[in-house]
C-alpha cells in the first residue's frame, strides 16, 4: 500500500489524527475520544510485539543448538504466515518506522496484534512445559493452524464474499459489549473493504465496557458517487446519506463487508452473537436510506 492510500485510510476510518509514538499518552483503561482509541491501538500493537519478543528470547535461552535452529525455522514460518494473512508489504527494517507505517492502516494493525498474541500463547505454552517438574524441552513447531484465506476473517456474509462495485447499499452490524467482554476484550474494525483500503469504524472494547449493552452500527455505501456513511444506534455520525458529507471512497472499486478483531479469531464472537452482522438476511432495525438496498439484495 503506498503512502497516499495509507494516509487516505487514516482519514477514512474515523477521522483520527496520526497516532503518537508514546503509548502512555492515552488512558487505555477507559479511552474516550477517537484519538485516544487510536493511540490505544498503537499501544496494543507495541505491547503484543514486546511480549512475543520476550517469550521468544526466553524460550531460545532454554534450548540446545538443534532446538534453537528449529525455533528459528518455526518463527520464520510464522512471520511468513502473518505477513501473507495480514497483507503486509512493508519491508522497513527500522522497528519504529515499521510501527508507524503499520499504524496508518488499522485493519493491518489489528491483524498483526491478533497474530502476535496467538503466537505468544504458543511460545508461553512451550515455556510452561519446560518449567514443569520433570518437563522436557519441546520441539519447537510452526503455528499449528494453517493460514486462513485472506478474507476468512472479514468477509463473513458469504464465501466468496458478496462484492459490489456500483449501486447504493446498506447493512448493519451489532456489537454486544457484555458478550464481547465475556469472550475477550478486543479491538474491532467494521465496514467495507476494497483490494487496497478499509473504510469504516474502529471500536476498542475493554473490560469495563461490559455494562454498555449493545450498539448497532449502520453503513450506507454509495459506490456510484464514492461516499461512505455510518450511523450509531440510528444517528448518522458523518452526515446523512445523500449529503455531500460522509467519507470519500473510490467509485467503481469492488467492495466486500468487513469484520475483524484483534483477538485470536472473529468466529467465536459471531457464533456467540457478540457481533451480529445483518446484510439483508433479516429485517433491518432501522429504515434503509432512500434509494439504498440491503447488501445482499
Amino acid at each position: 500500500m503506498n503512502q497516499t492510500m495509507s494516509a487516505r485510510l487514516l482519514a477514512l476510518c474515523i477521522g483520527l489524527s496520526p497516532l503518537v509514538s508514546s503509548a502512555a499518552a492515552a488512558p487505555c483503561d477507559d479511552p474516550r475520544s477517537n484519538d485516544e482509541i487510536a493511540q490505544c491501538v498503537g499501544q496494543d500493537l507495541r505491547d503484543a510485539d514486546a511480549q512475543i519478543n520476550r517469550s521468544y528470547k526466553e524460550l531460545m535461552g532454554k534450548l540446545d543448538d538443534g532446538g534453537k535452529e528449529s525455533l528459528r525455522t518455526a518463527q520464520r514460518a510464522w512471520l511468513k504466515e502473518r505477513d501473507a494473512t495480514c497483507r503486509l508489504d512493508n519491508k522497513e527494517s527500522n522497528r519504529e518506522k515499521w510501527f508507524q507505517a503499520l499504524l496508518r492502516d488499522y485493519s493491518k494493525t489489528v491483524c498483526v496484534t491478533r497474530y502476535s498474541n496467538r503466537r505468544t500463547q504458543e511460545l508461553q505454552a512451550m515455556l510452561s512445559t519446560v518449567a514443569a517438574p520433570g518437563g522436557s524441552v519441546p520441539k519447537p513447531v510452526a503455528p499449528a493452524q494453517p493460514a486462513p484465506a485472506p478474507e476468512s476473517d472479514i468477509a463473513w456474509d458469504k464465501q466468496p464474499a458478496t462484492r459490489h462495485n456500483s449501486g447504493k447499499w446498506y447493512f448493519e452490524q451489532t456489537l454486544n459489549y457484555a458478550q464481547i467482554v465475556g469472550i475477550e476484550p478486543t479491538v474491532i474494525t467494521l465496514g467495507v473493504w476494497s483490494k487496497t483500503i478499509q473504510s469504516g469504524v474502529l471500536v476498542n472494547v475493554r473490560k469495563r465496557d461490559a455494562d454498555k449493552g449493545s450498539v448497532r452500527y449502520g453503513f450506507a455505501i454509495d459506490l456510484d458517487n464514492g461516499k461512505f456513511y455510518h450511523s450509531k444506534n440510528g444517528e448518522w455520525i458523518d452526515g446523512k446519506p445523500g449529503s455531500n458529507q460522509g467519507m470519500n471512497i473510490k467509485p467503481g472499486d469492488a467492495h466486500s463487508t468487513a469484520v475483524q478483531t484483534s483477538a485470536e479469531w472473529v468466529a467465536p464472537y459471531l457464533k456467540a452473537r457478540a457481533i451480529v452482522p445483518n446484510y439483508g438476511g433479516s429485517p433491518m432495525t432501522y429504515a434503509l436510506p432512500e434509494g439504498y438496498s440491503p447488501w445482499q439484495n
